[in-house]
């Protein structure tokens, strides 16, 4: 994906109901997309591959699962457990979600930093 901007007016309206293309990456990695390391916004699944559709069948949303349940006595001791299960997965969550930011943030330094290696001809012009 070349122009990110263009993609979020054009594209991403057509298959979801936002343009951001923060969300957009965060739904690429539950469905089990990996960034291609050395290429900016390229992602890749093993499932997801040109003229083999049928392929895509097999590509399931990720989902984390309850944690089991870990046999205690007493009921205030399930929910503590419970609860603490809940603490620790809302903080992967935002783990997840902080990660996201960063790298979003390191492929803006990384256009820039190309800008300054390999200005394009529109900046030299004038």
């Amino acid at each position: 994906m070349n122009d990110v901007s263009r993609f979020c007016d054009r594209v991403l309206p057509a298959y979801f109901r936002h343009r951001n293309f923060a969300s957009f990456l965060r739904q690429l990695n539950i469905y089990g997309f990996h960034k291609v390391r050395g290429r900016k916004n390229c992602y890749f699944h093993p499932s997801f591959r040109q003229h083999q559709a049928d392929l895509v069948r097999g590509m399931r949303r990720r989902v984390v699962s309850d944690l089991p349940e870990v046999p205690c006595e007493g009921a205030s001791k399930k929910k503590k457990t419970t609860d603490l299960g809940t603490a620790v997965l809302d903080e992967i969550r935002k783990l997840g979600d902080r990660l996201q930011r960063i790298e979003d943030r390191c492929d803006v330094h990384e256009k820039a930093m190309e800008e300054i290696r390999y200005p394009s001809e529109e900046s030299t012009v004038g």
